[in-house]
């Protein structure tokens, strides 16, 4: 019988001595790099794609009235300000975008830029995105990259404030056919994100 207590008493022990040890290691968790990872990644929402604004817009034209000053006669003349840049002929070049000339009243695609209107005011150059440029496109956007997780770099711990600095880094990749008129190229970014320790873990601030 006095094994026995012995045995209880001395177990009892062991078992207190264990829960005191868990209860100050968990007050005391730090922030692993695992957790720092996964937090950013779903608050950045990476892996995502990257896009730039290009001058394929949805076209749009005006027709304006005119008097004129001699004869008294009105006419109409459709009115565009818009010019060709050197962007359209890279893109032309590389398969891209399409250019031909047409008439508004004929523009049978949603999206397109007209330029440089003719002496007639009515037949107008215009561009359109070709197949090969279609799985880039959203909108007036153009995928260029996607960017992704790369490292925890460093963790910087302040526990007497329950807070911890994470210093990581972004990479781009995956560029696409648009990415070198945009001058973009694969590159690592360094970030920082700060951490707030709560009674339930870590949460990105």
């Amino acid at each position: 019988m006095k094994t026995l207590r012995f045995y209880l008493k001395t177990n009892y022990h062991l078992l207190l001595l264990a829960l005191i040890i868990s209860s100050l290691t968990s007050c005391h968790q730090a922030l692993s790099r695992a957790e720092a990872e996964k937090q950013i990644k779903q608050k950045l929402q990476l892996p995502q794609d990257e896009f730039k604004e290009i001058e394929l817009k949805q076209l749009q034209t005006q027709t304006a009235v005119y008097t004129n000053n001699q004869t008294g006669a009105k006419y109409e003349q459709i009115d565009s300000n818009h010019d060709k840049s050197v962007l359209f002929y890279d893109l032309e070049r590389e398969g891209l975008i399409n250019i031909r000339i047409g008439k508004t009243a004929l523009f049978d695609s949603p999206y397109g830029y007209m330029y440089e209107k003719r002496q007639d005011y009515q037949t107008f150059f215009i561009a359109t995105f070709t197949d090969k440029a279609q799985p880039y496109v959203q909108g007036n956007s153009v995928k260029v990259s996607t960017i992704e997780f790369g490292e925890i770099t460093g963790i910087v711990e302040r526990k007497e404030f329950n807070a911890a600095e994470v210093q990581y880094t972004t990479k781009r990749t995956s560029l696409t056919p648009f990415a070198i008129f945009f001058r973009v190229n694969e590159e690592v970014f360094n970030h920082s994100a700060s951490f707030t320790k709560y009674d339930d873990g870590w949460r990105i601030e």
